[in-house]
Order: C-alpha cells, then structure tokens, then sequence
C-alpha cells in the first residue's frame, strides 16, 4: 500500500508459549474483534502509512472505487460516475466530494502518502496549493472527469486502492488533518463508536448494529491467549512470532505481502554504493538464508518483480563477490521504540563476512527527511503494493518522477521504458527490460518477502 517504514522483524526464533487450558471468554453476540499489531495511527484516510490504519479506516471512508464507477477509453481520461450513496449523516455523496478528496490528497502540504501513487499524473496538479487541478472537472451531469498528462493502465486500481476513502467536504477542511471522527466523515456502513488510543478502536454497523473492535496488542503471547480464551476472532502474527503460533489449528497466511530490501541512496557517493550493493547484494545471495533465520516463514528474495509474479530478464550481473570494498556504513532503519533484531542480524551476517558495517535506528520522519537530503545511504525498509500486474512496484520506486522513489534514483531510459508500460504498450516487457536497467545502478538490494500470519476463527465483517 505504501512504503512501510515501521518493519520489525525478528530473526530469534520464539519459543511456543503455552497459554494452559482457560474457561473461553463470553462475549456479546455480534460483536467482532480483530487483534492488531500495531496502533491506528490516525483518524485521516489522506495521512495513512501503515497497512494496519488502512484496514480500520476502510471500513469508516469507503474508496473512491466503491462509490463510483471507473470508465475509460484511452486509459487517459477517466469518467467517474458516482454511485448513489450517502454520508453517515445523510449528506448524499457528491462528485464534488470526489474531486475534493482527490485534490485533498495532492496538495504538498498534507504529505499524504495515499496522493503519491497518483501526484504529478493528474494535469495542473504540481504544485497544487488553492485552486482546483486543471485535470479534475465537475460535469453538468453530476459526475467526474480526470485528465492524467499520459496514459496509465494502472490509475483506476489505484484510485480503488481500499485506504483511499471520501470525505465529506462540507465538514473536512482542506489542509485540516482530521483528529476528532464525527458522524458525517464517512459514506460507509460503519461508524465510530469509541477510541481508547493505544488500546482499542470500536465500530458500529449501522443498520445490524454489529460491533467491531480492533485491539492493539504489542505482545504476540498476549494475542494468542486472546485468541485461544475466545476474546478475539482474528489475530495478526508477524514472521518473526512464528515461533508464538507455530502447528496452531487456526494459523493461515492472511495478511499483507511485503517485499523487504536495502535501499541505496545514489545522492550519498554514488561510486560507493554502487560498490557496496554489488558486494552486499552477492553476499546476501550466497551466505544468507533468510528462511531459515526468520524459521521459514519468509522466502527468498531475487527482485521487484517477484511482487507481480513477472519473471525478470537475466541477471546483468549484481551477484558479485569479488569486490573488497573496505569502507565502513550504517544501515539505518525506523525506530519502532525497541532494537530491531532483525537488521542486528544482517549487520552480524555482512561484518561475519568482512565487511564494517553497523546499524542505527531513527525516528521515521527524521530518517525520511535526511534520505530526501541524501543524508542517509542505505535503509532497511519495505514495500507493499497496493493493487496486482508488472505496474504495481518498478514505477512506484523507480520512475524519476515518482513521489514514492524516496532513493532519487534517476535514469531517462527507465522512465521511457515505464511511461510505455504504462501506455499499455508491451507492459510486461517493458517492465522486465525496465528492471535490467535498475539492476546495474545503484537503488536497491532484495532480502526476503514475508506475508503476515494470521490466526482466524471466522471471516472478519465486510467494510
């Protein structure tokens, strides 16, 4: 869904915590509950970046693909006709509620990370600060139309991305980040019911009264014992608490696919990292196995395309192990308020194999700052695509123009490459070809793709 910069992935296997034979919890009918990892960081849909957040606001803004129905001929211009619907508090949904959380989303000031996958696409919308996108026009007939500068195959997925939910313009204000849900914000079936921050978020349905509840719980021991006493229905594990919930009868993959890697930042010393990734990139190859360190809950990472299932052209030769580079680097990675084990594992695995390398955690936001500086030259991060096909990653990270390339990479072959995929012209050709180029230069090294685990008793309500 977006870059993830809140990774926390351990690589110490974690012993199986028995939770002994407890009475099973009564709770009330229709009442659901989903234990979470992380925290809801926001009450905003423009300001979400994690998948988490994402998940709960879903259900209170419902995206701009469910309200409306997409229709394009060219794959240039997009006609949105908006589907009758209504706001919680009656408000009927308007195509002028559309174009606002749009251009919400694109204004630079909000930084919203849902807007990048699409800023800059959209004509007259860089530098987008008062007036309305010159691409963005209300029709007489109460619909909506978008104009993008080049044709995109990919735009409507993106704008029917699950995390990028309307809002009301009569009561949002336009650069406001939302802090306090009222009645009104979203167009869906649920609505707030109260929120205990860092504990509990609870939803209502509004026509079955049905209840759903999205529990933080940062202890893995404490989700499963949870689950196991019937006080939750659905409980999100990471790879590294596989150990917690390992030969577990309800254990399935049912979360997010994350593409986890090393990024390179060419705006540091170019000639460095581009010695450093080759070295690294072919140590990783040989002497890592990180399925094996994460307790082979995670595979084996080769490429970018491995997201979207596309094969990649062959290798243009990142696997080397014969430079010596003597240099000494950090990898920098989020500070989630703890170490993160499993960047203390890598640095280990690469000073094991000669190399001076030693991590540092950061605040997230300072750490995005001094990368778009080009104050940092590597970190540890990760990437989540937000809809399937060869466009939902290479462009994102790699086109120069992108909001979401946070390395700076730039070169004007690859973004010719991808302009024509996008196009639709020899899509997934055009990507592979895109992706050798990428290969030789200096942005990225590949680790490992995790899918979270899941412990569920029944489907969670529909948004």
């Amino acid at each position: 869904m977006r870059r993830f910069q809140y990774l926390y992935i351990s690589v110490l296997a974690l012993a199986l915590i028995s939770c002994g034979k407890m009475a099973p919890s009564a709770r009330p009918a229709g009442e659901y509950v989903w234990l979470t990892r992380y925290d809801v960081k926001t009450l905003d849909p423009a300001a979400i970046q994690d998948w988490t957040t994402g998940k709960v606001l879903s259900y209170l803004y419902p995206p701009v693909g469910k309200v409306c129905e997409i229709k394009t001929d060219n794959n240039k211009v997009f006609l949105l006709k908006v589907n009758p619907s209504k706001f919680t508090n009656g408000d009927p949904v308007t195509a002028e509620d559309i174009q606002f959380t749009i251009e919400r989303c694109l204004y630079a000031e909000n930084q919203s990370s849902v807007g990048n996958q699409f800023a800059g696409q959209i004509v007259g919308t860089e530098g987008l600060s008062g007036d309305h996108a010159q691409g963005i026009k209300l029709e007489s007939d109460g619909n909506l139309t978008i104009e993008l500068k080049s044709p995109d195959q990919a735009f409507t997925a993106k704008l029917s991305n699950t995390a990028f939910g309307v809002v009301n313009h009569r009561l949002v204000g336009l650069k406001k980040p939302i802090t306090d849900y009222k009645s009104g914000y979203g167009a869906g079936n649920w609505v707030m019911d109260s929120v205990a921050p860092g504990r509990e978020w609870k939803l209502k349905q509004s026509t079955t009264g049905e209840i759903l509840k999205f529990r933080y719980s940062g202890d893995s021991a404490n989700r499963r014992s949870l689950f196991d006493t019937n006080q939750a229905d659905y409980a999100m594990f990471a790879a590294h608490e596989a150990g917690v919930v390992q030969g577990h009868a309800s254990l399935e993959k049912g979360g997010p696919t994350t593409l986890v890697y090393l990024q390179m930042n060419p705006k540091t010393k170019p000639q460095l990292n581009s010695e450093l990734r080759y070295e690294i990139g072919g140590l990783i190859r040989m002497n890592l196995d990180f399925p094996m360190l994460l307790s082979n809950r995670v595979s084996r990472a080769s490429s970018f395309l491995e997201l979207s299932g596309t094969q990649p052209l062959p290798s243009s030769g990142v696997t080397s192990t014969k430079a010596s580079s003597k240099a000494s680097f950090e990898i920098t990675y989020a500070e989630i308020g703890m170490q993160n084990p499993s960047v203390e594992a890598i640095v280990t695995a690469l000073r094991r194999a000669g190399l001076d390398v030693r991590g540092r955690a950061m605040v997230s936001g300072a750490m995005l700052e001094k990368n778009a500086k080009g104050e940092i030259p590597m970190l540890f991060t990760g990437w989540q695509p937000d809809f399937e096909g060869p466009l939902n990653t290479i462009p994102m990270l790699f086109h120069s123009k992108s909001s979401e390339n946070h390395s700076g990479y730039s070169n004007p072959e690859v973004d010719k490459l991808i302009d024509a995929a996008q196009r639709g012209e020899d899509t997934e050709k055009n990507i592979q070809k895109a992706y050798a180029l990428i290969e030789r230069d200096t942005p990225s090294v590949p680790l490992y793709i995790q899918r979270d685990l899941v412990l569920k008793r029944k489907e969670p309500p529909v948004p």
